[in-house]
């Protein structure tokens, strides 16, 4: 008996060795306000029926975070990176917290707090449930939020919106417009604190505009000096049913996602409209 007891200890304690310790995650990432941010975001840009129908019957649900390094940095880079994979939903959520040197400029860019880069639904998670650190987050309390937070729009503080028609201006000066002698209409996009994108429907062109960057560095005056990606969406021509259906290509967007753009734009967002002289069309 003795000996029986001895050897079960033993494989106990081995297989508590054999268990990896939870990865050392940013406290930033834990922080409840942080996450509810990120539901927001997910309310408005992926979240649908499958979600509530998953958590119907739960009085919680759970979000899985852990560090990653997706590359090498460079010297003096000291950004932070990170996932997010949330069950209930079948995302990955990709995050950024920027911390680098612009050496032609001298000055060193930090985001004021870690913003999603990049989303992506899968059918299941990307590592085991023990590569991550797992908060619960009460049910009942996280819905009620999107709920009363879904009519509460965030919009561009000054130094983005001044960045964002600077940006617009280029496009427009490479994609001109049917009606160039015509005022040309926009609508901004509703803003996230933990996201690196924002959209642009051109209502003239029938077109959405992807910008996305560095949104979030703490110094406003950088906006005007950080590169912003861009991507162009023509509403008639870019649009499907499915992403399977273009074989891989990132140039198209779903009729879900267009749906979702014109409402965070047309409903939610700001209405700008540019007279051509200002566009230098």
């Amino acid at each position: 008996m003795k000996t029986l007891l001895v050897l079960f200890l033993a494989l106990g304690a081995g297989a508590a060795a054999g268990r990896a310790a939870p990865p050392d995650v940013d406290p930033r990432l834990r922080d409840e306000p942080f996450l509810y941010e990120v539901l927001r975001y997910t309310y408005q840009w992926y979240l649908d029926d499958r979600f509530f129908v998953a958590t119907a019957d739960k009085t919680s649900f759970e979000v899985w975070i852990r560090p990653i390094q997706p590359h090498a940095p460079d010297a003096g880079d000291a950004s932070k990176y990170a996932e997010i994979w949330l069950p209930d939903v079948g995302l990955q959520l990709r995050l950024k917290l920027a911390d680098y040197d612009i050496p032609e400029l001298k000055r060193r860019v930090h985001s004021d707090g870690y913003r999603i880069t990049r989303a992506a639904p899968l059918d299941q998670a990307p590592k085991p449930r023990e590569d991550y650190v797992v908060v619960t987050l009460a049910r009942d309390q996280a819905r009620q939020y999107l709920f009363d937070a879904r009519n509460k729009p965030q919009v561009p503080d000054p130094a983005l919106r001044q960045r964002l028609l600077a940006a617009v201006r280029e496009v427009a000066k490479k994609n001109p417009p049917a009606d160039p002698q015509k005022p040309q209409v926009f609508f901004l996009s509703t803003v996230s604190p933990v996201s690196g994108d924002l959209w642009v429907l051109w209502l003239n062109s029938r077109c959405a505009i992807r910008f996305g960057g560095e949104l979030g560095a703490d110094q406003p005056d950088l906006l005007a000096h950080l590169p912003l990606q861009t991507q162009v969406f023509d509403f008639r021509r870019q649009v499907v049913a499915s992403l399977l259906e273009t074989e891989g290509s990132t140039g198209f967007i779903t009729k879900d996602w267009a749906g979702r753009i014109l409402f965070q734009c047309l409903v939610q967002g700001e209405r700008v409209e540019v007279a051509p002289a200002d566009l230098g069309l």
